[in-house]
């Protein structure tokens, strides 16, 4: 059962009333920010079970585990040395999956422990940090702590493959204090000289995380005022017992998940929460979704969409088929490359997404997408066959109330007047949904 823990109100649950109805656009609000935009039957089904159902719906299914014929195809690409293949095996789950929730987290979570294929040249260990991170998302996030710790791909990335006894080398242990777990500014250089130690005698061999008693510093070290002989697990346990770690990651997830920073008594009960739930990920999130902040007006359509965001937004809600490799292209001229974050800090968000540059390449992504000559791409005609639009004025309404539901700005006219000159339906969808995709409203979601 959930622990709603203290009464602040803007973590109490949501539940319609007269000011605050359940609506179309609140809805649509839900399945984009915990997944992606949706199609209309997704998006209907949602209004007419209401917001509780739909959050059960979309948490169950976030924790079944992926299929293993999925598993096995991802092996297959991965062994070709080349990480393309496996960069658009998981746009394709991204742009096609029953589970938006799971993708969404384990995409938080490759931003969270940025990780390069870069430096690591493995396709095969990126899809493995890919899995854990997909499997531990929502459990433990001790559990998912010590797994990045001793995973080889993040040992490759930040040279605890080279650390050894007597020559320990910081690089991971600075970045668990300062990005993974705890924030800048909650620990001291000594914290991190002496962690260090405790993370010798990993290393990667064939492929997979070996441990080497005689390459580790077995001695005592001293972190966060304690001190012992400390291993890998140690660490990870001691950063958990420290209130910045309960602060440090509610607060990041809080900040995807409703657009806006949380106050300083929200994030004080959600670390109070996180605490007592023993660092459950799942319910952290779910306490979020459910909350009255997650679903007020002011969260709606405050973050900036980045780039997958922003292809999935349009291919998933006008249900078409895209070349999965096409758009790993178009994501890497709009700034966001899978398997490449640019940095261990990961991707910038907000307004680095639209620079010039960017915001061109958005405009050229979504003319491909919505285009004539798209390939597959949108089957504009078979759209509105299926969804009984027989009027170009009927397609671009479809497209307004699917794309921006809640939009109260002149651009549904604008949209209107342009679609109306179409000589068909399926022409009409296309140019609407062209002109609303390169909208400032649909920038943000």
């Amino acid at each position: 059962m959930l622990d709603q823990g203290a009464q602040v109100e803007e973590l109490e649950p949501y539940e319609p009333h007269e000011n605050a109805p359940w609506t179309r656009s609140r809805a649509a609000h839900l399945l984009r920010r915990c997944g992606f935009d949706p199609d209309e039957e997704r998006l209907r089904r949602a209004v007419d079970e209401g917001p509780g159902k739909t959050i059960d719906r979309e948490l169950a299914r976030a924790r079944l585990p992926a299929p293993e014929e999925e598993i096995a195809s991802a092996y297959r690409l991965s062994a070709t040395g080349n990480i393309e293949p496996l960069r658009a095996w998981w746009i394709g789950k991204i742009l096609t999956s029953d589970s938006p929730l799971r993708q969404r987290m384990t995409l938080f979570w490759h931003d969270h422990f940025a990780t390069s294929n870069r430096k690591v040249q493995s396709p095969r260990l990126m899809l493995e940090q890919h899995l854990a991170l997909e499997r531990r998302g929502l459990g433990s996030l001790g559990d998912l702590l010590l797994s990045m710790t001793r995973d080889p791909a993040m040992l490759l990335w930040l040279d605890g493959n080279e650390s050894r006894r007597g020559a320990a080398n910081e690089n991971y242990a600075r970045e668990l204090f300062e990005l993974f777990a705890l924030g800048e500014g909650n620990y001291e250089e000594t914290d991190i000289k002496e962690a260090a130690r405790a993370f010798t005698g990993w290393a990667v061999q064939q492929d997979r995380a070996v441990f080497r008693t005689t390459r580790h510093d077995a001695g005592a070290k001293t972190v966060f005022g304690r001190t012992g002989k400390f291993s890998d697990e140690d660490i990870v346990d001691l950063c958990l017992e420290q209130e910045a770690c309960a602060r440090h990651v509610p607060g990041k997830l809080f900040l995807d998940l409703v657009g806006l920073p949380a106050t300083p008594s929200v994030l004080d009960e959600l670390s109070r929460s996180f605490r007592r739930s023993g660092h459950d990920l799942a319910a952290l999130v779910e306490r979020i979704l459910r909350s009255r902040v997650f679903h007020s007006d002011g969260a709606r359509r405050r973050r900036v969409r980045p780039p997958l965001e922003f292809v999935a937004g349009l291919v998933r809600p006008l249900e078409g088929a895209t070349d999965a490799f096409a758009v790993g292209r178009a994501l890497q001229a709009m700034g966001q490359t899978l398997f490449e974050p640019p940095s261990v800090e990961g991707w910038k968000q907000g307004r680095s997404w639209i620079d010039t540059t960017r915001l061109l390449a958005r405009y050229r992504a979504a003319e491909r997408l919505t285009g004539p000559d798209s390939a597959p791409g949108l089957d504009a005609d078979a759209l509105c066959r299926r969804h009984r639009l027989p009027s170009t004025e009927s397609a671009a309404t479809f497209v307004m109330e699917l794309l921006l539901p809640e939009d109260g700005s002149s651009l549904g006219e604008i949209v209107l007047e342009e679609a109306c000159r179409e000589p068909t339906p399926g022409a009409a969808l296309r140019r609407s949904a062209f002109l609303v995709a390169s909208s400032p409203q649909f920038q943000m979601t």
